[in-house]
């Protein structure tokens, strides 16, 4: 079979699971596989929430967790000054574009059988807030063919904490690349989303053996909101 008609026959199969069943994140299990003891520092750190699009979130049945904890992160980033920055999965403009993924999972995002116009926009629920950034990227990794690693350095960031989804695809995707960029990784195991628990852990895990700390958002919390606080009364005290 040609290579046009195997990614014929691919587009006809689910891109993702229709329904993804809530499932309470691995934290425990998760943590217990760190090798190393980071401390998260918001003077030197950067939110990334990684493709939060219709397109990929409208599977969960329960993603409202997910987002709170999300929510909370960039709250917190915002109080302390943080960069956060959003991914978003652009549609490829041709299938040379697309690259084997095609051959993977069809041709994509906004270019799917049935694809709408809002597949590609951030969840209301996050939109992103004036100052945030964001970056259009075609491959797993945030930093591949992006000006993400440009912008990161331009602000003096040396530690990445990441949610979003999926945690086994571009997000674990993504930690390795930051790691090889010589950031230090924080991989957000409670503001992540997966298809499932146990690709959520074997991601988590996969980033504490080769690249990476996890960690969640009560750790964050007890590291950032001293000086998210601080912050705070600075700037009371400035008016």
């Amino acid at each position: 079979m040609s290579k046009s008609s195997d990614a014929r026959e691919i587009t006809r199969r689910p891109i993702r699971p229709r329904s993804i069943e809530y499932y309470e994140p691995p934290i425990d299990a998760a943590l217990a596989a760190n090798k190393v003891a980071w401390e998260a520092d918001g003077r030197q750190a950067a939110v990334l929430i990684h493709d939060l699009q219709n397109y990929w979130i409208e599977p969960f049945e329960r993603p409202e967790p997910m987002i709170d904890r999300i929510s909370w992160l960039r709250s917190v980033a915002h109080q302390i000054g943080m960069p956060v920055v959003y991914t978003g999965a652009r549609p490829a403009l041709s299938d040379i574009d697309r690259g084997f993924a095609i051959d993977m999972f069809g041709p994509g995002i906004g270019r799917n059988p049935g694809a709408l116009s809002s597949d590609t926009q951030i969840i209301d629920a996050l939109a992103p807030q004036t100052g945030d950034h964001i970056i259009a990227k075609l491959r797993y990794s945030a930093f591949f063919r992006t000006h993400l690693d440009q912008m990161l350095r331009s602000r003096g960031v040396t530690q990445l904490l990441i949610s979003g989804v999926y945690a086994h695809h571009g997000c674990m995707i993504s930690a390795i690349d930051a790691y090889m960029h010589d950031y230090q990784v924080f991989f957000v195991t409670d503001a992540l989303g997966d298809d499932d628990y146990e690709s959520h852990l074997s991601a988590t895990d996969y980033v504490a053996e080769v690249c990476g700390m996890v960690t969640s958002t009560d750790i964050l919390a007890s590291q950032l909101q001293p000086l998210a606080r601080h912050r705070a009364l600075h700037r009371r005290a400035s008016d």
